[in-house]
């Protein structure tokens, strides 16, 4: 996923549509208005907002239930800010990796 400086989504692939249940009106919307769970995963919203405003990276983030999914499988999350072309915007891009469950 590509998220730009107001953590807009920008670019996802069909992995991303198929994993979170949504279709091509996220592109363009705001991370907060396609994908819930803010409340439920604070560490994970938070490493993206400051990924996104200060370019701090993060890595292998594990998260059991991001954005309100519900599996077995956990998800690792890591992000890190892309240089921007001249007069282009800064965007983040977000790598998600769904883990093999613990059983």
């Amino acid at each position: 996923m590509l998220l730009d400086e107001h953590v807009r989504v920008v670019w996802v692939n069909k992995a991303f549509f198929d994993t979170f249940s949504v279709g091509a009106e996220a592109v363009g919307r705001s991370l907060d208005e396609v994908l819930a769970g803010r409340d439920a995963e604070p560490a994970l919203w938070t490493g993206l907002e400051e990924a996104v405003a200060e370019g701090k990276t993060f890595g292998d983030l594990v998260i059991a239930h991001p954005f309100g999914r519900k599996t077995e499988h956990a998800m690792k999350f890591s992000a890190r800010r892309l240089p921007a072309e001249p007069n282009g915007q800064a965007l983040t891009l977000v790598i998600m990796e769904e883990l093999p469950s613990s059983d």
